[in-house]
């Protein structure tokens, strides 16, 4: 594993791991770091309801169901897990604005470039970052997600990941992005409920910061809040 990243279980980037995962689970969703009632605040001024949007490493949140519901009319979700991608196209048939595919985030000839105005991701890189492969794969998801990026386009990272930890990998010029970070408030309770934050109250975003700002307000992770990187490609 490279220098830079914390190691929290190599399974986390094991293809098979996830499958045996999900043909484990009951169906239901389990959502990481934070919900779209919170993210809400950050995607919807950002991206538009009427463009295309891919959502990558979709595991089995809802995020994309409650941006449907809420009208955004185009969510591309994708997962390499074909496990979670037939139990999502098998409980989402009703929604045709949402399209699950398999695909794997770092190599994706499926999707042409300029194809998306809109990348998501929650949690696919902190899964790369637990890899023997880190640097390497990171560096590809984030090239092929530039690619199928509109200019102008933006690519969203939720990350637990510091900008010490983190800030280094969106910064390529091979990616042509200008990237920002906020903040959010981590929720109270477990993951898989959705917690909201702590008494109930509003969850607080911070932002955004310029990279060297982030560097020196936000060195080290938190246990408070998470981490929102918003790449505008050039």
């Amino acid at each position: 594993m490279s220098p830079g990243f914390q190691l929290v279980t190599q399974e986390y980037s094991d293809r098979e791991y996830w499958n045996e995962r999900y043909a484990k689970s009951d169906g239901s969703c389990f959502e990481w770091y934070q919900r779209y009632d919170t993210l809400k605040l950050v995607i919807n001024p950002l991206i538009p309801k009427d463009v295309p949007v891919l959502q990558v490493g979709v595991g089995n949140s809802r995020l994309q169901l409650d941006m449907a519901q809420e009208g955004y009319t185009s969510i591309t979700s994708i997962d390499y897990a074909e496990v979670v991608i037939y139990q999502l196209q098998q409980s989402h048939q009703q929604y045709p604005q949402l399209q699950y595919e398999v695909a794997d985030a770092r190599s994706m000839p499926q999707y042409a470039d300029s194809s998306f105005e809109a990348v998501l991701d929650k949690g696919t890189m902190d899964a790369m970052a637990c890899g023997e492969h880190a640097a390497a794969d990171i560096h590809d998801f984030f090239t092929e997600s530039s690619r199928v990026l509109t200019p102008g386009g933006v690519f969203l990272g939720i990350s637990y990941g510091s900008p010490k930890s983190r800030l280094h990998c969106f910064m390529s010029p091979d990616f042509g992005w200008d990237t920002v970070l906020y903040t959010i408030d981590r929720p109270s309770g477990p993951p898989s409920k959705g917690a909201s934050c702590a008494d109930g109250k509003q969850a607080v975003i911070s932002g955004p910061f310029q990279p060297e700002e982030a560097l020196k307000l936000l060195d080290t992770d938190s246990d408070n809040v998470h981490y929102v990187y918003v790449c505008h490609k050039r």
